[in-house]
């Protein structure tokens, strides 16, 4: 089993303006998660993931630019995202209002077990 993790992931971006809009073609996954945690996303296509607190889940939903916690593009698979601060987190996944074109699966993992070895089936 694997005890160590590899992260590609961009911390504290500035503000990234996503259109001025309602958002559409995205999903969401909320869950109290922090560091002691760790989201895996897999997905069969490359596309977008952003870690969101309450209140930039909320102007993301309305088109505002948000400020996200973590953004990262899923373009291995599975691609890992750890919480930086304990709360409740909005794990949003979209294509630039695209449509998605494939499936997400995500899991939440506590980091004092073992990790999958593969994607699960």
């Amino acid at each position: 089993m694997y005890k160590a993790i590899v992260l590609t992931v961009i911390l504290c971006l500035p503000s990234i303006a996503l259109g001025q809009q309602k958002r559409a073609n995205y999903v969401s996954f909320d869950s109290n998660a922090g560091p002691e945690n760790l989201f895996q996303i897999v997905i069969n296509v490359r596309l977008n993931a952003y870690l969101l607190d309450d209140d930039n889940f909320r102007k993301y939903v309305s088109g505002v630019g948000v400020r996200p916690a973590v953004a990262v593009s899923t373009g291995t698979n599975p691609t890992y995202i750890v919480p930086p601060t304990k709360q409740r987190w909005h794990l949003v996944i979209d294509n630039g209002g695209r449509s998605l074109g494939g499936n997400a699966g995500v899991r939440l993992f506590a980091l004092v077990g073992d990790l999958p070895r593969r994607p699960p089936e």
